[in-house]
């Protein structure tokens, strides 16, 4: 997901706008039950309960999936390869 921070990186550096050609295109092929995780990941971040969040990003990946934080404060949920 190092890459993934990358490029968000520059589209904030640069201006680019791709998050939201992302945000059009993301989760779609998604199971719901790993939206809702990434869900609630975003809602304890936004609440500062880190040690939630990092347990909630576990379950996302260990059930084969990663999430990528977006500049704007939303998310992309991405299978891992």
């Amino acid at each position: 997901s190092a890459k993934a921070a990358t490029i968000l990186k520059f589209d904030e550096v640069l201006g680019l706008d791709l998050c939201s050609i992302l945000r059009d295109s993301v989760n779609k092929d998604i199971p719901h039950g790993i939206i809702d995780l990434a869900e609630k990941r975003g809602h304890a971040k936004a609440r500062k309960d880190f040690a939630q969040a990092d347990e909630l990003r576990s379950a996302i990946q260990k059930a084969g999936y990663d999430v990528a934080d977006l500049p704007d404060g939303g998310y992309r949920v991405f299978e891992k390869q």
